[in-house]
């Protein structure tokens, strides 16, 4: 009798045990996720395989991510079950860091990785732990969110997301399907919304290596129009779906 409740305890706790695990490999990365100790507001967002990191409002790097390092090529040095790899910064860099995640909670750690300061870089990622937050928003911008695209240049899968946030600001980050390290296209973006709703300009901006500071230049303003869940160029026929 006691050998077979012994057997039914331990298959309980045995179940409890997967259940949980399997519970916490399917929380999702993407969202919000703020970390405001030491007086700053450090946030990390993630959504359609690109990131964004932002301090005090400020948009600190950008770029694409995976959860597999080794599909971009890269051989993970950390021992640790879940990690996070990075593309990020006009001179490119790249990032390791191992993850632990729960439904509200997202713990970034270095164990294992190189530094984070490097190639003269520092302090792109806030270590430590995250809480899940909302993702911004302003009354009357349809265009803030993620418009993604998929598309084929020259034989080659590729997406386009852009990420467009309040105040005007955004990223656009273009990147090959079948990914490996420097391979994506990172620039900022700028918008003005027009009087008719669904409809203004954006600017695509770079940096002009030619310029003494580096300075930013626009490289193109486009007019756009927002039909539902579609945004697209004025005069364009490709189109980016909202996620």
């Amino acid at each position: 009798m006691k050998k077979k409740f012994s057997i039914a305890v331990l298959f309980v706790v045995m179940t409890f045990v997967v259940i949980q695990k399997a519970s916490a490999q399917s929380v999702s990365i993407n969202g919000w996720w703020e970390n405001n100790e030491g007086g700053d507001l450090w946030v990390i967002s993630f959504t359609e395989d690109t990131f964004i990191t932002y301090r005090n409002g400020e948009i600190l790097q950008y770029g694409p991510y995976t959860l597999e390092p080794s599909t971009w090529g890269v051989k993970v040095t950390s021992k640790l079950p879940r990690n996070l790899y990075m593309e990020f910064g006009f001179e490119r860099s790249d990032q390791g860091l191992s993850y632990d995640i729960s439904a509200n909670e997202l713990v970034l750690s270095d164990a294992g990785w190189r530094p984070i300061n490097q190639n003269g870089y520092a302090h792109h990622f806030k270590l430590g732990k995250y809480r899940r937050g909302r993702e911004p928003s302003e009354a009357g911008n349809p265009l803030i969110g993620a418009w993604r695209q998929d598309y084929n240049y020259e034989g080659v899968d590729r997406t386009a997301v852009y990420r467009f946030l309040p105040n005007g600001k955004g990223v656009v980050i273009d990147f090959p399907q079948k990914y490996s390290l420097y391979k994506a296209s990172l620039l900022r973006v700028t918008y003005e919304l027009g009087i008719k709703p669904g409809t203004g300009k954006i600017t695509l901006w770079r940096v002009d290596m030619s310029t003494p500071n580096w300075d930013d230049v626009v490289i193109a303003v486009y007019p756009f129009v927002i039909e539902g869940n579609i945004f697209r160029f004025e005069g364009y026929s490709d189109e980016y779906r909202k996620r």
